[in-house]
C-alpha cells in the first residue's frame, strides 16, 4: 500500500503533516503562488484534521488499455468534508479536535475488539 505523502501541493495550497496516529492526521495548510508553487511570503496558515481513508486496488479499462491502480491512502475529498475532514484557523483548536477525534477512534476500535458475552 502507498502511504499518503507527509507534504504535498493541492488546489493552490501546500500541506504539511504535523501529527499522525493511525489514520488520523493534522496538516498545516498555506497558499502557494500559482506559477512558482512556492509558499506565499505572507501566507497565513490554517489547519486541517483528517481521517485518512484507503482506496482499494482495482483495474481500470479505458478503450483497449488496462491500468492497475494499487491500494493507497487518500486525503478526504470535498464531498466528505465535515465527516472525514475538518478545517481550523487556529492551531490550538485544531490540536484539540485532533486529540478528541483520535480518542473517539481509539474507543470505537477498542469497542469493536472487545468480545461480547451473552
Amino acid at each position: 500500500m502507498i502511504r499518503i505523502e507527509t507534504s504535498f501541493i493541492r488546489n493552490g495550497f501546500y500541506f504539511l503533516q504535523l501529527k499522525r496516529e493511525g489514520r488520523i492526521a493534522l496538516y498545516e495548510k498555506v497558499s502557494v503562488h500559482p506559477r512558482t508553487l512556492l509558499v506565499e511570503p505572507d501566507a497565513v496558515p490554517s489547519y486541517e484534521v483528517v481521517r485518512i481513508r484507503i482506496q482499494e486496488a482495482t483495474t481500470i479499462t479505458v478503450g483497449d488499455k488496462v491500468f492497475e491502480v494499487v491500494e493507497k491512502e487518500i486525503y478526504p475529498r470535498d464531498n466528505v468534508w465535515g465527516l472525514d475532514g475538518f478545517s481550523y484557523n487556529l492551531y490550538n483548536e485544531a490540536v484539540e479536535f485532533y486529540n478528541g477525534l483520535l480518542e473517539r477512534e481509539k474507543r470505537k476500535n477498542d469497542k469493536a475488539l472487545t468480545p461480547e458475552f451473552t
